[in-house]
């Protein structure tokens, strides 16, 4: 999405006027000088950068268990990042939401999700905040109690589609309960629903970064 004045998203905020950008959300507040007329793009990306690279998985704490049993289908929120870039180069990475993270398994042996608390969403096609959406299909042959979904970040797919706002939604998830986690063993290929354009989930280390040295005079 092309950002000509100013584009607010949740908790994050990109704004361009003559000669300067400003991005900012929860964890970060920075100015960019303009010396040129160069396009200024954004585009979300998987929740995994801000503040820093750290999570391996997104964990979806759903608030109210949900009983489910053989196979169910429901809509669901969850996060996503805002990749701010001018031509090629990435400034920065933004988060729309609080960042919070937790452990998956044991406190040894258990891997960093990013958490977020999710709400099941009944009627998607009204859907207008700015939380993306993931359809996710439970399989389970006996009713089971989920109280939330865990999936790997580098499986997942992540679509836009563009208009009067910015609508983010992910690749259908599939999986199984175990322990009243629902975890993502599958995610499809195709968008889940019509009118999305598929984006790069993960950033490549080129955001801008300031390396000072200082000089001291000597005795």
């Amino acid at each position: 999405m092309l950002v000509n004045n100013e584009l607010r998203v949740g908790l994050a905020r990109v704004a361009k006027h003559t000669g300067r950008v400003v991005v900012e959300d929860p964890y970060v507040k920075e100015e960019f000088i303009l010396v040129s007329d160069v396009p200024l793009n954004v585009e979300p990306v998987l929740p995994a950068h801000v503040p820093v690279r750290l999570a391996e998985c997104v964990y979806l704490d759903l608030g109210a268990p949900i009983v489910v049993s053989g196979t169910a289908s429901i809509w669901v929120t969850v996060p996503y990042e805002l990749q701010v870039t001018v031509g090629e180069k990435v400034l920065r990475v933004l988060s729309p939401f609080k960042v919070k993270h937790t452990v998956v398994g044991t406190p040894y042996e258990g891997v960093i999700c990013r958490w977020f608390k999710s709400t099941v969403v009944s009627n998607p096609d009204a859907w207008d905040r700015a939380e993306g959406l993931v359809k996710v299909v439970v399989e389970s042959p006996t009713p089971e109690v989920v109280k939330g979904i865990y999936a790997r970040l580098s499986t997942l797919k992540l679509y836009v589609r563009e208009g009067q706002r910015l609508s983010v939604f992910y690749g259908t998830m599939r999986g199984s309960v175990r322990d009243n986690v629902m975890y993502v063993s599958n995610v499809e290929g195709q968008p889940p629903v019509e009118d999305l354009r598929e984006v790069c989930g993960l950033v490549d280390h080129n955001v801008a970064k300031y390396f000072y040295m200082e000089f001291m005079e000597g005795p």
